[in-house]
Order: C-alpha cells, then structure tokens, then sequence
C-alpha cells in the first residue's frame, strides 16, 4: 500500500506538514510552490499559510496541526528532536496508520528539500 493509497491523514495536515519541513530546511522552493498553486491545489487556507511562520505562537492553528508542523521540523533538525512523545500523541489523533503517511510525507519532502 502506497501513501496515497493510505489516504488517512486530511490534506490540510498534510500541506502544513509539507510547509514545515521546507520552512525548517530553508527550502524557499518548496514553501513557495505552496504558498503560489491555485487555490484547488492546496488544502490550506491562505491566512495559515501567511501564520505559518508564527505557527509556534499563534492562534491559527488547532492543537494538531501545531503537532503536525512540530513532527515535521523536528524530524528535519540537526541533531533530530525525540520523537516518542510527540508521535505517541500524533498516534492518538491520527491513528497508526495516519502517523505512518505524515512519516512517509515527510521523509519524503525531507529528501526534496535535500536534507536525507
């Protein structure tokens, strides 16, 4: 079963998911074709993506997408954050198998970016 086949996690999470890590790369490739697809491309709306860069303060974003974006930096930090806590909780909101496809999207966005 591929990610897309998977299907789990909302589109929004993932396009949050997908702006953190080209954020915390520095990747302006990758957080500018978000920022500029059409509306119908993206699942976020344009006031979270203008938030996303006061995501860690502001009242934007529920709990988890905060988690979602903060599972998706730590994993591109160098030294990585812990992540047992953090997907444990993830795990509770999305499932097992919604933890594994923002895993996978995010290893993947995290080779994009050229941070594998």
């Amino acid at each position: 079963m591929t990610v897309r086949q998977a299907g789990r996690l909302d589109d929004g999470l993932k396009d949050l998911a997908l702006l953190a890590v080209g954020a915390a790369a520095g990747c302006s490739t990758c957080t500018d074709a978000w920022y500029w697809a059409p509306a119908g491309r993206r699942a976020v709306l344009e006031a979270e993506i203008r938030g996303s860069a006061l995501w860690h303060d502001g009242e934007v974003f529920t709990r988890l997408e905060r988690l979602v974006m903060l599972y998706a930096e730590a994993a591109v930090m160098s030294p990585p954050m812990a992540l047992d806590g953090l997907a444990a909780e993830l795990g509770g909101y999305l499932g097992e198998t919604g933890l594994a496809e923002l895993t996978a999207i995010v290893a993947g966005q995290t080779a994009h970016a050229g941070l594998d």
